[in-house]
């Protein structure tokens, strides 16, 4: 992360849009990373700012095989789409990773048509920092 004055002001615009419920505070993706919710962190009426301390330590920690993994992962993609798992061709992932790399790795954002269907609204935080919070109980991982 690159500017913390951006994405503080993204976040704190995204979470006051964002309607409070009753959902799961904090959903496992790897064995690293959680999905924060925002609906669910506004519905336990924390603070946006510890949030947005969470999510910038988070980003800004960087790990010595990232990019590794990263790379690791996309042939995983690949796979599965060669093997017709996925909603699309390998193909069409090779062409759109190819396009994606040639720009160098960075961070990817949900289309348009996504946002406006699904109305996405969490960050993704180290499931390390998380642990500083107090307990509650939605704070399940």
């Amino acid at each position: 992360m690159t500017d913390h004055a951006k994405a503080r002001t993204a976040l704190l615009v995204e979470f006051a849009k964002t309607p409070p419920q009753p959902i799961a505070l904090f959903e496992p993706i790897s064995a690293e990373y959680s999905r924060c919710n925002l609906a669910a962190w506004k519905y336990w009426q924390l603070p946006p700012e510890w949030l947005c301390q969470i999510f910038q330590h988070s980003a800004s920690e960087k790990s010595e095989n990232a990019e590794t993994l990263f790379l690791e992962y996309l042939q995983l993609v690949s796979v599965c789409a060669d093997k017709g798992f996925l909603p699309f061709s390998g193909g069409e992932w090779r062409s759109y990773i190819a396009g994606y790399l040639a720009g160098g790795i960075r961070p990817v954002h949900h289309s348009e048509a996504y946002r406006l269907r699904e109305k996405p609204a969490y960050r993704i935080v180290k499931k390390t920092a998380v642990k500083l919070l107090p307990d509650l109980p939605a704070h399940r991982f």
